[in-house]
């Protein structure tokens, strides 16, 4: 029989069991099935699917909208009084000259609103910048 190690001999047999035991320990690291992967809630089961973040995707035409009749520009506030104008006369006109469903969302304590445009979009947003130009706060 081999005797146990003493002192020194003993201490640096601990330690490399140690250290052994932490290296093997690290390789093996147990990771339940819905642990994070990467792959953006692929992993998640379907009744918990809905509680995870969707990616942003930019705003969507309406069904029956061809992608290239919608736009939405973001306005400043002052920009959105001066397209709808007194009695919303500039912004009713924009809509007879283009032709195009112009739709205007902004709550007057917001800095920004958008606008909508569902028809010419070219035509259209050409003539908002037109009528915005000529009140004195262009569109950037």
């Amino acid at each position: 029989r081999s005797s146990p190690p003493r002192g020194d001999a003993m201490a640096l047999a601990v330690a490399a069991a140690v250290a052994e035991a932490a290296a093997a320990a690290a390789k093996v690291v147990k990771k339940s099935k819905w642990d994070d992967d990467g792959s953006g809630g692929a992993g998640v089961p379907d009744w918990l699917k809905d509680l995870v973040p969707k990616p942003k995707e930019g705003p969507k035409p309406p069904p029956g909208v061809p992608a290239d009749r919608f736009k939405i520009i973001k306005l400043e506030g002052l920009q959105v009084r001066a397209l709808i104008g007194k009695g919303g006369e500039t912004v009713k006109d924009i809509r007879a000259r283009s032709g195009a469903d112009v739709k205007i969302d902004h709550v007057p304590q917001d800095p920004i609103g958008t606008v909508t445009i569902v028809g010419d979009v070219e035509k259209t947003e050409a003539m908002i910048k037109e009528a915005l130009m000529m009140k004195g706060c262009p569109l950037g």
